[in-house]
């Protein structure tokens, strides 16, 4: 699936790595009870994109973040807060709860080396 705002052709080198995700995809958390099924895009930025998905276990929808490539490498070293930014601002009125934080391979045949993964959030 082509997506002309999000440079999907840029790798985590160039500054990027976007998912490229698939409409009724489902994507696995390492916890087998945890999936969810891509429904609809609901925007992108730099770091990441957003999705609609329906979770699969309570059958209702989440919005599931997922970092790029190079964000996600950013915060593995500990150089990005924007996973851990929800939890520090816990309580806010402006803030979402984060229900889960995981990781997925980076899918094979994009531009990132075979051992990049991607941060994903359901909010």
């Amino acid at each position: 699936m082509t997506y002309r705002e999000e440079p999907l052709g840029l790798g985590s080198k160039q500054g990027f790595g976007h998912y490229d995700a698939q409409f009724g995809e489902v994507i696995r958390s390492l916890d087998p009870c945890l999936g969810y099924r891509i429904e609809r895009k609901l925007g992108w930025g730099i770091h990441s994109s957003v999705w609609l998905a329906r979770e699969l276990r309570e059958d209702g929808f989440v919005a599931l973040k997922i970092l790029t490539t190079y964000a996600s490498s950013l915060h593995r070293d500990s150089l990005m807060i924007e996973v851990d930014a929800p939890v520090l601002l816990m309580g806010h009125p402006n803030i979402i709860r984060a229900l889960h934080d995981f990781t997925i391979p980076a899918k094979s045949g994009s531009n990132h080396p075979e051992n990049e993964e991607h941060t994903s959030l359901s909010p």
